[in-house]
């Protein structure tokens, strides 16, 4: 492990401090108020805790990479601006985030009733509508508190922020319908293809969008900036899922309909189980996890192209912050296809 300091450390606080003001780990009257205005009810606090903010913070403490708002914050301090004054945004950035993640703490299946029992203590409907308050509270936050943004541009990130969390639903849909009519997943064009249509929005292209909002639109190199961050998503999300294919020998299928698909959960090289039945199994071959790791590297590559054109103080970010992402520089070259995997 390297001994050198984080680049990032600060920022990476400053969005933990940001979701922490927005979303505290306890509700009050006073957050009540702050969020959601005066009310003609009274909320139930209790309730409120068991069902969002403990599943939430359960994902929060267990996830303190913060990448989507530590980017935003890096792209706006390098224009010269104080992130710290835009901490609704950089909430609503990994408020979003985390909403998807709440959903992978229990087990994958067609419907809530047919799920299979999860190790969190929360029944699955809980969960499932923590996420949805989260996914929904994400682009509430730019709406109603970018108070630093002009009227048009929170707008427009606010539209952003919606049209990120469709693309994801509508991308999952996609998945689902695909594996319900062919019991398998998409080839690995495809795949790449759904990651920079459906995936990337709510990964670093967003972090873009932030930046453009708050120098009210005036971003000369917007372009270069969205192409470095949807190839850098789309590797880092191959990279992430080929290390973890490199760890685990294994894929465990809960139920033949995952909430979270993955190339690499099934494909047309794997040695498949019984998909019919909870509990089946499906052991993706390490040349499937090779091809990947090779996908990978190419779109580092195409990142760095789109890098190269960027101005030194944004291209410096988005070097520092590529090279900083799980195994991201350790990548095989683009025409390495994986031989020396088991070293």
């Amino acid at each position: 492990m390297s001994s050198e300091k984080d680049p990032f450390e600060d920022l990476r606080a400053l969005a933990g401090r940001c979701v922490e003001q927005w979303v505290p780990r306890r509700c009050s009257d006073e957050w009540l108020r702050t969020v959601s205005g005066e009310s003609r009810f009274v909320w139930d606090r209790e309730a409120l805790r068991v069902g969002f903010h403990d599943p939430f913070y359960r994902c929060f403490d267990a996830r303190p990479e913060r990448l989507r708002p530590v980017l935003a914050a890096a792209l706006i301090a390098a224009t010269g601006r104080d992130p710290a004054e835009h901490s609704a945004i950089l909430a609503a950035l990994e408020t979003l985030y985390l909403s998807t993640l709440v959903l992978q703490g229990f087990r994958n299946g067609h419907s809530l009733g047919e799920a299979a029992p999860c190790e969190d203590a929360n029944p699955l409907s809980v969960m499932a509508t923590a996420a949805y308050n989260a996914a929904q509270f994400a682009p509430t936050l730019v709406s109603r508190h970018a108070d630093t943004l002009d009227r048009n541009h929170r707008a427009w990130l606010t539209y952003r922020f919606g049209q990120a969390l469709m693309r994801r639903a509508a991308g999952t849909a996609e998945q689902l319908a695909h594996w319900e009519q062919r019991r398998c997943f998409l080839d690995e064009n495809a795949y790449v293809l759904y990651l920079a249509q459906y995936v990337t929005p709510l990964t670093f292209v967003l972090s873009v969008d932030c930046l453009i909002a708050v120098c009210g639109g005036d971003v000369p190199e917007a372009a270069a900036l969205r192409t470095a961050a949807v190839h850098t998503g789309i590797a880092y999300q191959l990279t992430v899922e080929w290390e973890e294919r490199l760890r685990v020998k294994e894929s465990t299928i809960a139920h033949p309909v995952p909430l979270e698909p993955s190339y690499f959960f099934a494909g047309p090289d794997s040695e498949v189980g019984d998909l019919d039945e909870p509990g089946g199994t499906a052991t993706i071959t390490r040349d499937t996890a090779a091809r990947f790791a090779g996908l990978a590297a190419a779109h580092r590559d195409l990142a760095e192209e789109a890098i190269a054109s960027l101005s030194q103080t944004l291209g410096d970010v988005f070097t520092r912050f590529g090279v900083g992402l799980m195994a991201f520089s350790f990548l095989p070259a683009a025409d390495d296809k994986g031989e020396d995997e088991d070293a």
